[in-house]
């Protein structure tokens, strides 16, 4: 019985370390990707966000970010919305 005990610790920490390994390890690193391309978002930077709205960052602040989606047409969107950069990279992220 002792035994059989053992091998269902056994089994439980292989399947944990498993699910670690791959799924929260990558959602981490996901992540972490994605809060660094945020901090670093500059004006001039050409972005989508989660809704597929494409634009050019006009200004930002902590919370929210400007979007200029057209000439002379801007929006404001949660600074979270943003889901990565488009276009040329900048010259500095080479």
């Amino acid at each position: 019985m002792n035994q059989n005990v053992v091998l269902a610790v056994g089994y439980a920490a292989v399947v944990f370390g498993a699910m670690y390994f791959l799924w929260i390890m990558p959602q981490q690193k996901q992540r972490k990707a994605q809060a660094e391309m945020l901090a670093a978002l500059l004006p001039g930077d050409e972005v989508i966000t989660a809704g597929g709205i494409y634009g050019r960052v006009v200004s930002l602040t902590d919370d929210d970010v400007k979007l200029e989606i057209a000439t002379g047409v801007a929006i404001r969107v949660a600074r979270g919305a943003i889901v990565g950069r488009t276009g040329e990279e900048r010259a500095s992220d080479e």
